[in-house]
């Protein structure tokens, strides 16, 4: 039978974050690559290197471009407030840190 995963994809100014997880929210692999200007190009190479037996879904934030088709964008704090909290119960804070933006994100 196949199985079913999520790819959540964040493109910033600078670089390409991927992260995919499986039907029960279990990390399957990370990817993390500059992608000089060439996000197509950068993009398609990372996802040509999973599993291609699979199925998959995509997942993306808003920062990333238009170029990458979704039904939806999830706001790039609150993706890292969900993370945060399903990894991290404890987290107090995140210092979240691009090329051209931070963010400090506080738990109270």
């Amino acid at each position: 039978m196949m199985k079913s995963t999520i790819v959540g994809i964040d493109v910033g100014s600078v670089s390409i974050g991927l992260a995919e997880i499986d039907g029960e929210g279990a990390i399957v692999r990370t990817g993390y690559r500059i992608h000089r200007g060439q996000v197509r190009e950068t993009l398609f190479r990372m996802l040509s290197e999973r599993d291609s037996d699979s199925e998959f879904f995509i997942a993306v934030t808003k920062s990333t471009p238009s170029c990458v088709r979704s039904a939806q964008r999830v706001d790039n704090q609150v993706a890292i407030i969900a993370a945060a909290r399903r990894l991290h119960e404890q987290v107090r804070a995140v210092l979240n840190v691009g090329a051209e933006k931070f963010s400090l994100i506080l738990f109270d």
